[in-house]
């Protein structure tokens, strides 16, 4: 099997709007780099904290004056302000994805998994638990209607899975943002039915807790939520694609092609098929 070419670079810089979701995490970017045998650079400073993770290779990242060797399995932070320099192996060149971001709750979550200028690493995190994350993001991130919220999402969801793989003591955090996080959970699995019993047992929350978070956020209640993902979904795969309406009801989880069809017209006053033709 050929391995990823080298010197591949692919970074989505996003546009800050005044109104943000949310202003205690901002994405500012999100990446993926395939380094060159010995690619270096002396001097690097960013106005936004960035979080590796180090797919497969090895390099050095000096931050602060202090020098850290770094391998597959590590994710690292490059802080803010803060002036770097890196090198990528000779024989074996790193690969990294990342994400860039500001907010007022930067420094309180850098601080909860122990990272600083001075501690910049966790290391051996196995690519299962974050690696699906940042990859999702960056797609997310490649849509010119990008939700915010959906990328938000997925950091949480990262900054989640650090927290349980480093067995961080949250009994004095502050929690992370739990709709951000339900919200992924359930863009992410629209083509598999969800109970929103079930959605409240698997984040430890009541369901009365589930729906006032929805009724806050969203005006609406989990089920209204989760309904009008699902369609909204379904109409984009009719006006993207040429599937059936029984392969678009089934991706977007509904067991019955009658229901979908039923959830459809009562949500947009039209059927699938008539949507379909006004493309």
């Amino acid at each position: 099997m050929q391995g990823p070419e080298q010197g591949s670079y692919d970074v989505v810089h996003l546009k800050h709007r005044k109104n943000p979701p949310s202003t205690e995490i901002i994405i500012d970017h999100a990446g993926h780099i395939i380094h060159t045998p010995g690619d270096s650079s002396e001097k690097d400073l960013r106005n936004v904290d960035i979080l590796h993770y180090i797919v497969r290779g090895k390099g050095t990242f000096t931050c602060d004056g202090k020098t850290f060797f770094l391998r597959r399995g590590d994710l690292f932070l490059f802080p803010r302000d803060t002036l770097v320099s890196y090198k990528a192996d000779e024989q074996d060149p790193w690969e990294l994805y990342y994400v860039g971001f500001f907010g007022e709750k930067a420094d309180y979550y850098m601080k909860l998994l122990g990272l600083s200028k001075t501690n910049i690493a966790l290391h051996d995190i196995p690519s299962g638990t974050v690696l699906p994350y940042y990859q999702n993001m960056l797609e997310a991130a490649r849509d010119q209607d990008v939700s915010l919220t959906s990328l938000m999402g997925w950091f949480y969801l990262i900054l989640g899975a650090l927290m349980r793989r480093c067995g961080c003591s949250t009994d004095k955090a502050e929690p992370i943002d739990l709709f951000h996080t339900i919200v992924n959970y359930i863009q992410a699995n629209l083509s598999h039915p969800l109970r929103i019993a079930a959605i409240a047992d698997m984040f430890h929350i009541s369901q009365p807790q589930l729906f006032r978070l929805f009724k806050r956020n969203e005006g609406v209640s989990p089920q209204q939520y989760y309904t009008r993902a699902r369609l909204n979904y379904a109409c984009t795969l009719i006006h993207q694609s040429l599937l059936s309406f029984k392969e678009i009801s089934q991706l977007c989880g509904y067991e019955y092609e009658s229901h979908f069809y039923k959830a459809f017209r009562k949500e947009f006053h039209i059927t699938p098929a008539e949507f379909r033709d006004m493309r």
